[in-house]
């Protein structure tokens, strides 16, 4: 058999072939190989032929991890882009997909020709593979669960080159490590097979801006009701934003609301900003390709005003955003209540510890909710996933132009120090999908690095 192309270093296309998302020089990928391919038998001759030298393979489908784990320095990266085929079992509403696929790809197949969709991220153009296989969250989350929980089934290749199919009943061990593994799943992915669930029809939306000083009290107004929030009863998804830049904001929405759960809704919403004080809050209304637009960053000319856009993996921020090498972190939290030395250090490190006239907009916090019913009725221990009793995650993420070389180091310099204050509030607990790579408490040995990110190591 033949690979569709194989790229090595000293050829003209190699830059390219080889480039992920992140720029930063420090994780620049420098694989011996990268090869690209269109048939799961085409991952096998590849994995085959890494196996006969002696290097490790890795797969690559969306190239945003923040690591760049899949660039494959020393190994050969196989670039699983191709790989889009989408089946539906309109019976059972479950989608068989290719690893190839984003998640705006499948989005818009899905709503366009079954007015279905996926629990996933909101990133259009990031890989439905990583977000899967790391349990990511998503605006559908509370309603539907964790995306590593819809799966049903994938077909791998193992490490010697074999094809091997794993669910409930084949290869149940496999399965576990698909839900909530990541890049530590021992083969490469060559189909999913997901539970999708009825499209949403209308978004309604209220979202707040508070100034900076007012960050705090926005925190703990939100975090005093958020297991309310999280009821999939509400049909509610919620978040904070921070920007070093003295920007905060507090968005929220409300799918397919009925006029009782709309109330319900805004008075809340309302109750939380009235707390925090100073807010200004505005109400809209949106449909599902909408919404997804805008996390794409269409309000920022990162992608076309057309739903079609969704299908093109080089639009949006990951890829046409302004500042393209970051470094990022995720903190979870197992309680609702925080001592005030914790909010102080997160305002404090976002807002009063870097020169933002030097560096704005360059420090991104988000807070999301990641508990609820549906989350929670997975028992602990059941996926790989390790977050089962996590309330919410501190997401952070410094970003720059990688032609700066002060940038890389303060940005960097800024980010340990974040990370290592904010480790005396939260536990040693990340988020996989948040992966930092030199998470200061989770150095030490492997079993420490595990015990951070998966459940019953």
């Amino acid at each position: 058999g033949k690979l569709s192309s194989v790229v090595a270093p000293g050829e003209p296309a190699y830059n390219d072939a080889r480039r992920c998302k992140n720029t930063r020089v420090d994780i620049t990928p420098r694989p011996v190989a990268v090869v690209r391919v269109s048939t799961s038998h085409q991952v096998q001759l590849a994995v085959r032929c890494a196996a006969a030298h002696g290097v490790q393979a890795c797969a690559r489908a969306g190239a945003h991890g923040f690591e760049n784990d899949a660039g494959c320095t020393g190994g050969v990266a196989i670039d699983l882009q191709d790989l889009t085929d989408m089946r539906v079992n309109n019976a059972t509403k479950e989608v068989n997909f290719g690893p190839g696929n984003t998640l705006g790809q499948l989005y818009y197949r899905l709503k366009v020709e079954h007015d279905l969709v996926v629990p996933g991220g909101a990133e259009s153009g990031v890989g439905a593979s990583g977000l899967f296989l790391g349990c990511g969250r998503g605006m559908l989350t509370q309603l539907h669960g964790l995306a590593c929980d819809a799966i049903r089934g994938v077909g791998y290749v193992d490490a010697r080159g074999d094809w091997k199919f794993a669910n409930n009943q084949v290869n149940p061990d496999m399965l576990w490590m698909a839900k909530g593994g990541g890049g530590t799943f021992p083969g490469i992915v060559t189909n999913f097979i997901v539970q999708a669930f009825d499209a949403p029809g209308v978004l309604h939306g209220r979202d707040c801006t508070v100034p900076a000083s007012r960050a705090k009290p926005l925190i703990k107004a939100w975090l005093r009701r958020l297991e309310e929030m999280s009821n999939p009863k509400h049909q509610m998804f919620t978040h904070i934003i921070l920007w070093n830049s003295q920007f905060v904001k507090f968005p929220n929405l409300c799918f397919d609301c009925n006029p009782e759960q709309l109330r319900w809704f805004e008075s809340t919403v309302d109750a939380i900003a009235a707390e925090a004080g100073s807010a200004s809050c505005n109400t809209f209304s949106r449909s599902w390709f909408s919404q997804l637009l805008f996390e794409a960053g269409v309000d920022r000319g990162v992608i076309e005003n057309n739903p079609a856009a969704l299908k093109d993996r080089h639009q949006g921020y990951g890829e046409l955003g302004p500042a393209k090498a970051s470094k990022n972190g995720g903190y979870l939290s197992t309680s609702y209540e925080l001592p005030d030395a914790f909010y102080d250090t997160l305002t404090n490190w976002t807002f009063g510890e870097l020169d933002e006239a030097k560096y704005p907009w360059s420090v991104l916090v988000l807070l999301y909710n990641l508990g609820g019913p549906k989350i929670s009725r997975v028992p602990k221990g059941a996926t790989a996933y390790g977050g089962r009793d996590a309330k919410f995650v501190v997401h952070f993420k410094h970003q720059w132009d990688e032609a700066s070389l002060s940038s890389h180091r303060d940005l960097t310099r800024h980010h340990r120090g974040m990370s290592r204050a904010l480790e005396a509030y939260l536990p040693c607990r990340g988020f996989y999908n948040y992966m930092d790579g030199q998470m200061p408490c989770a150095h030490g040995g492997p079993d420490r690095w595990a015990q951070a990110f998966f459940g019953d190591v």
